[in-house]
């Protein structure tokens, strides 16, 4: 291209530089500039083309390195259920503790109920005894331990 460039630059010269310039063609040289400047924007076109092929093909390398959109939803989406599952999984780890805080809770209060339950059939047995009456059978006890 700028081979080119040169080359219409020297004819141009060589033509100022001659005595017949007077009868060379001034619609030739105005040819000659014209295809010029058309020479010189076409190669400006060029580079600016290559800068936008080198653009697009970064962009494209990009592209490529970045990950399919489709996988990342149904991952997201598969993410979405494991967490609903999770939800799911401690709502039923609380409900069993829960349970078992209710369990012990009963088991607690039952044993309770029984020890009250003794305690009363202790001091009522207690009291037989003290005013004279065999806990079991129910009959009069004497002194030395006889029944009547």
């Amino acid at each position: 291209m700028k081979q080119l460039q040169t080359s219409i630059d020297q004819q141009l010269n060589q033509l100022k530089k001659t005595t017949f310039i007077d009868s060379v063609n001034i619609h030739e040289i105005n040819n000659i500039m014209e295809q010029k400047s058309k020479r010189e924007t076409l190669y400006a076109y060029q580079q600016r083309l290559q800068q936008n092929q080198i653009q697009l093909s970064k962009v494209q390398n990009f592209q490529r390195k970045l990950p399919d959109m489709n996988a990342l939803k149904l991952k997201h989406e598969h993410i979405e259920r494991l967490s609903l599952k999770h939800q799911k999984l401690q709502l039923i780890q609380n409900q069993i503790k829960d349970y078992q805080m209710r369990i012990v809770d009963g088991k607690h209060f039952k044993l309770k109920q029984i020890k009250e339950q003794e305690q009363a059939e202790k001091e009522l047995q207690d009291r037989l005894l003290e005013m004279g009456t065999c806990p079991t059978c129910g009959q009069k006890i004497c002194k030395h331990g006889e029944q009547k």
